[in-house]
């Protein structure tokens, strides 16, 4: 039972709180015996719940899920139930794979290339309204993704 194996927890570095909620929030699987399949099933039931959090948290962080390949990370999204938004209807002309009818890269830029911080789909006149994103192969060195609370670095 995946509920059992879930926890919130904290990140090791740069976990901020905002009116007393964590951010990001983190939700991880403790099991290492959780199949896809059963965190789908745990998924389907509480994604209202999980948006809901989202939007509070401004992010969850899903950590420890079994979640290797990108046809994986398309089974958890579909759990979601949200309408899928495909790239090419963003009308963006970033360079992208896509992957799964629900998974494209997020470039192609050769690793040597910094990536500086922006908000993702920002040059896009279309865009969904939630982004969900996957780790496949983490970097040797560096790689990391920064989060950043927009709505609060606005007001």
């Amino acid at each position: 039972m995946l509920s059992t194996d879930l926890k919130v927890v904290p990140i090791s570095v740069g976990q901020k709180t905002y009116d007393g909620t964590p951010f990001p929030l983190v939700l991880e699987c403790q099991s290492p015996d959780v199949t896809l399949e059963a965190a789908c099933a745990w998924v389907r039931p509480r994604s209202a719940e999980l948006c809901a959090d989202a939007e509070k948290a401004g992010t969850v962080l899903f950590r420890g899920f079994p979640l290797r390949t990108p046809e994986d990370f398309d089974q958890f999204i579909q759990a979601f139930g949200l309408e899928n938004f495909a790239y090419e209807d963003s009308l963006s002309n970033a360079v992208r794979v896509n992957k799964t009818p629900r998974v494209f890269t997020a470039n192609e830029a050769p690793p040597h290339v910094n990536i500086y911080f922006h908000h993702e789909m920002a040059q896009t006149p279309l865009y969904p309204s939630k982004l969900f994103f996957f780790c496949e192969k983490p970097a040797e060195e560096g790689g990391a993704t920064p989060l950043c609370r927009s709505d609060l670095l606005w007001n």
